[in-house]
């Protein structure tokens, strides 16, 4: 009897196991994904573009140029561009996390929009000319 116990006890811990591993890959998979991948993979198309500031601050901005089924226009006029910009402690990512039916990025794409989404300094899209994030005067943004 205490044999069979164990066995359907060790079946069960395995079959969990095996559940959660399999969950924890689904979740990861898009949890550690960058804005642009995020936006590839929902099928639109994304352009990055670096400004340059004049203190030496390097900042990636995420361009959506086009809805999924929108045609691409390259003519300048015609299409209304919008600038998003995030708040303390976010970035590009919080405007396309959610996907196609609830993010405002994809959204206003999908509206016919010319989608740009700005990365402010400390970000995980910002950088340095000459100093690492691990310097303090990298995080002295005066």
């Amino acid at each position: 009897m205490t044999i069979i116990v164990k066995c359907v006890c060790l079946v069960l811990v395995i079959s969990f196991q095996t559940w959660n591993f399999t969950e924890a890959q689904a979740v990861n998979s898009k949890a550690f994904a960058t804005a642009t991948q995020l936006i590839s993979d929902a099928g639109y198309p994304v352009e990055k573009h670096r400004v340059y500031t004049e203190d030496g601050y390097v900042l990636q901005m995420h361009r959506i140029p086009a809805g999924r089924r929108s045609a691409r226009r390259t003519s300048k006029k015609g299409k209304k561009a919008v600038l998003i910009a995030h708040g303390l402690f976010g970035s590009s990512g919080d405007f396309v996390i959610m996907g196609p039916q609830r993010s405002l990025g994809y959204i206003l794409a999908d509206a016919g929009f010319d989608v740009w989404i700005a990365n402010f300094r400390g970000t995980m899209y910002s950088s340095h000319k000459t100093l690492p994030k691990s310097d303090a005067q990298f995080w002295d943004f005066r």
